[in-house]
C-alpha cells in the first residue's frame, strides 16, 4: 500500500506485515529512554545549584569570614565585577547567564543583591527617612494602598427607638516610582587595579548621587517624576508655633502631644541641624530642664521630650514660614516604594579616548504620605 510522508514530501512504500505493537512498544521505550535522560540531566543541575548554596552558606557562617570572602563565592557577584572593570565583551556565557538583565529599554543589569543592599545602607545613612518609613519593593509599576476614608457612627438608642445607619467609607493611595539616573565615570586604570574593590568604591559613589536626591524629594518633592515629599503634602496637619522666628518650647510639647498616642509612642523627631542648634538652648518654662537630652552611647540619637532626635539635611531653618520641624510615626505615615533593583550599564566607549569608563546607574523609587494624622509639623507663623 502506498502513503505520502508529509515530512519528506515522497512517495513510500510501507510494508503492512509489520506488526503494529512491536512499533508501539518501540516508540514507547524510545520516548522513555529520552525522558529518563532530560530527568537526569535536570537532576544534575539541580543538585548542582544546591552544591552552590551550600558552599556559599558554608562560607558565610564561616568565623571571621569577610564580605570579600562570601562574594568571591558567587558566582553572579564575580560575574557583575567582572562587568564593571572590562565590560560586557569580557563575561563568558556562564557569567551572562548569572547576571539579570534590567527591566525597560536602557540595558545593562541588575546589580547582585549584595551590592544593592550595600547601597541602601549607604543611602541610609545619610537619608534618615527611608531608614524611619516602610519601604515596600513592587514588581508591577504602581503600589495601591487601600484606605479607610470614613467610619462606622454608634449612637444610644432607646429599647424602640430607630437604629442608625452607618457605613464605612474607602479610598485608595497610589503610589508610582519614579527613576532616578546618573552616570559616574571612573579610570579604566582605577577598574584594571585588582587590588581596588571597585564593587566599594562604585557603591560609595552612587550611594552619596542617589541619597542627596532621594532626601530631598522624600522632604519636599512635588511628587512629578519624583516621590511626593512630607512638607508639601495638603493633608499635613500643621501646628502654628505663634511666633515667626523664634521656637516656643510650650508649642513643642503641644505638636508631640497633637499626635495621637498610638503613634506618639513611636514617634521621632526630624529636623535639620541649624534648628537642632536652636532646640539644644530651650529648657522647660515649668521645670527649667534643658528639652534635648544628649545621647548617651554611640548609635543612639539624641532625645527631645523622650523621643528620638534624627538630622534631616532637607528641612528648611527656623525662619518665617517654614517647617523646620516634624514629629510623628513615621513608618506607619511615609511609604518608600522601590521598583526593582539598582541597574548598572557599562559604557566602555564613549569616554574611551580620555581613558574613563562610564556607568550609567538608575533605579525607580515612589514616596508618599499615606498616614498624614500619624505625623504633625511646626509652622514658623505667628497666627
Amino acid at each position: 500500500m502506498t502513503h505520502m510522508n508529509p515530512q519528506r514530501a515522497t512517495w513510500e512504500t510501507r510494508d503492512d506485515s509489520t506488526d503494529p505493537m512491536t512499533e508501539i512498544r518501540s516508540a514507547v521505550e524510545g520516548l522513555t529512554s529520552t525522558v529518563e535522560t532530560r530527568l537526569a540531566a535536570i537532576e544534575g543541575t539541580v543538585n548542582e545549584v544546591r552544591s552552590r548554596q551550600d558552599r556559599a552558606e558554608t562560607v558565610s557562617r564561616r568565623p571571621g569570614a569577610s564580605q570579600e570572602q562570601r562574594q568571591d563565592n558567587d558566582i553572579e557577584v564575580r560575574a557583575f565585577s567582572t562587568y564593571l572593570r572590562s565590560g560586557r565583551e569580557a563575561l563568558g556565557a556562564d557569567e551572562i547567564r548569572s547576571l539579570h538583565i534590567s527591566d525597560g529599554t536602557a540595558g545593562g543589569f541588575l546589580a547582585p543583591s549584595q551590592f544593592s543592599a550595600e547601597l541602601l545602607k549607604n543611602v541610609v545613612e545619610v537619608s534618615p527617612i527611608r531608614a524611619l518609613a516602610t519601604v515596600t519593593a513592587i514588581t508591577g509599576s504602581e503600589l495601591i494602598l487601600p484606605k479607610m476614608t470614613g467610619t462606622s457612627t454608634a449612637q444610644w438608642v432607646s429599647e424602640t427607638g430607630t437604629r442608625p445607619n452607618s457605613e464605612p467609607t474607602f479610598g485608595q493611595v497610589s503610589i508610582v516610582p519614579a527613576e532616578a539616573a546618573v552616570y559616574i565615570d571612573i579610570s579604566r586604570r582605577l577598574l584594571e587595579d585588582a587590588g581596588v574593590n571597585v564593587e566599594a568604591e562604585v557603591s560609595a559613589m552612587l550611594a552619596t548621587e542617589f541619597s542627596r536626591l532621594e532626601g530631598a524629594a522624600f522632604t519636599a518633592g512635588d511628587g512629578v517624576g519624583k516621590p511626593r515629599g512630607i512638607v508639601v503634602h495638603p493633608d499635613l496637619p500643621v501646628l502654628v508655633n505663634g511666633h515667626a522666628t523664634n521656637l516656643n518650647p510650650d508649642k513643642l510639647i503641644a505638636l508631640m502631644y497633637g499626635v495621637k498616642p498610638a503613634y506618639r509612642s513611636r514617634g521621632a523627631w526630624l529636623m535639620n541641624g541649624s534648628t537642632i542648634a536652636a532646640v539644644r538652648s530651650l529648657k522647660s518654662s515649668t521645670s527649667g530642664e534643658y528639652m534635648f537630652k544628649e545621647s548617651l552611647a554611640d548609635g543612639v540619637p539624641a532625645t527631645l521630650l523622650g523621643r528620638p532626635v534624627y538630622e534631616v539635611a532637607d528641612l528648611g531653618d527656623v525662619a518665617s514660614g517654614n517647617l523646620p520641624i516634624l514629629f510623628g510615626d513615621w513608618a506607619t505615615g511615609y511609604r518608600v516604594v522601590d521598583k526593582a533593583g539598582l541597574s548598572i550599564l557599562s559604557d566602555p566607549y564613549s569616554q574611551a579616548t580620555n581613558g574613563l569608563v562610564r556607568l550609567h546607574a538608575r533605579r525607580r523609587v515612589g514616596g508618599e504620605l499615606v498616614m498624614p494624622e500619624a505625623v504633625m509639623a511646626l509652622k514658623m507663623a505667628v497666627s
